[in-house]
């Protein structure tokens, strides 16, 4: 039954390797975000798994449902680059609308809650991307990181335009000095008397 097995799981991923259905869905995802990835990746390994189940239907279960899982997990090594660029494509989707967004926020005294809320609605597209793209029930490591590092460019973004606001704010305070400062002085000099000096 082993023997069987593996020349079912090694046959079958060569198919699967070389299947259009397939390359077109890698080609495709590794190009742009593919709105069902995650679905057609899932169809597509089934539909692999279940010629597995029919190739080995007769033989001792046990041996057949752990040789089935070495199928699903070479499967989905074989879309792991598509994979995993539709997970940076989620990513950098979410950071593109949060820089834009902290871009086109005008009031500087609600900066901090349109901020926040700006950033929970980059996660919550991040989050709904990686969904729609995930190929299994459980969230591999990778995501957890990509989650990290979007958390910490959107602070840098963040940070970088409190910066700019701060040198806004400065520049506003002098101009402000500078006009209330100047007409009092400006009358002071001119009031002098001429034997001052």
């Amino acid at each position: 039954a082993t023997v069987r097995c593996d020349q079912a799981i090694w046959d079958l991923s060569e198919a699967f390797a070389k299947d259009e259905a397939v390359k077109a869905l890698q080609a495709e995802a590794e190009g742009r975000v593919v709105d069902a990835y995650g679905e057609a990746t899932k169809q597509l390994v089934s539909k692999c798994l279940a010629d597995f189940d029919e190739a080995v239907e007769f033989f001792e279960p046990s041996v057949c449902q752990g040789k089935r899982s070495e199928l699903q997990e070479k499967l989905l090594q074989l879309m792991s680059a598509a994979t995993s660029a539709q997970h940076e494509f989620c990513r950098t989707g979410a950071l593109s609308l949060y820089g834009q967004g902290i871009d086109t926020t005008a009031k500087k005294s609600q900066f901090a809650e349109d901020s926040a809320s700006l950033h929970a609605k980059a996660l919550e597209t991040f989050d709904a991307g990686i969904m729609a793209a995930s190929v299994t029930d459980e969230t591999p490591k990778e995501v957890d990181d990509l989650r990290v590092r979007l958390v910490g460019d959107m602070q840098s973004i963040h940070d970088a335009k409190v910066k700019d606001l701060k040198a806004e704010s400065m520049e506003d305070v002098k101009k402000l000095l500078s006009k209330a400062l100047y007409m009092p002085f400006t009358s002071t000099f001119e009031d002098l008397p001429e034997d001052t000096w």
